[in-house]
């Protein structure tokens, strides 16, 4: 599918934050299966794009500064010939509430093209239009069985509102903080 060292990957969330925190974590795993972190810090800034809320800024890359240990969005309009290969979408359910969802898939993976374009819709099946984006795209549906950001107590407490009775378990044996509830009055 043409050469892959010349292809990109994109993230969209709603959330910027989320993105620096992907960033960095893609970079950190990078950097450590490379064992070189000038070359972690190339693919990255070169190969991977964000998009996030107001979606109409378009594709954004993202410059990692080694030296302060920082993540930054970079200027805008830098990353719209990319030439991409992967899509993931995360809480996607929220975009086709909001009627976002189909633009940027027709923009970012569109149908019919020389090369294939992945597309990864991440979802929660508990959130309304899930089984609706599942037709739609014709998506498969795939049971995470590992939280990665979470500790054991998190995943009890979770387990309480969870609505399948798959057993989720957390990436590490961190037990965690004891979970604290939080009790709101109701208003009349």
């Amino acid at each position: 599918r043409g050469n892959s060292s010349n292809r990109a990957v994109v993230f969209v969330t709603r959330n910027e934050a989320l993105c620096l925190h992907v960033t960095k974590w893609l970079f950190l795993r990078l950097e450590q299966q490379l064992g070189d972190s000038d070359e972690a810090k190339k693919r990255v800034e070169r190969h991977f794009f964000v998009l996030f809320s107001p979606f109409g800024s378009g594709l954004r890359q993202m410059d990692i500064d080694q030296e302060n240990g920082v993540v930054m969005i970079g200027a805008e309009g830098r990353a719209e010939s990319a030439n991409i290969s992967l899509v993931t979408i995360d809480e996607a359910h929220h975009l086709h509430e909001d009627n976002s969802l189909e633009d940027i898939i027709a923009k970012y993976a569109p149908e019919g093209q020389d090369y294939s374009t992945r597309l990864i819709l991440l979802s929660d099946v508990s959130q309304s239009g899930a089984l609706e984006m599942a037709e739609i795209f014709g998506a498969k549906e795939i049971q995470l069985e590992q939280v990665v950001r979470s500790t054991q107590r998190i995943m009890a407490g979770a387990a309480m509102f969870g609505k399948t009775g798959h057993g989720v378990v957390a990436s590490h044996e961190a037990e965690g903080p004891p979970l604290k509830t939080f009790l709101f009055p109701l208003q009349d």
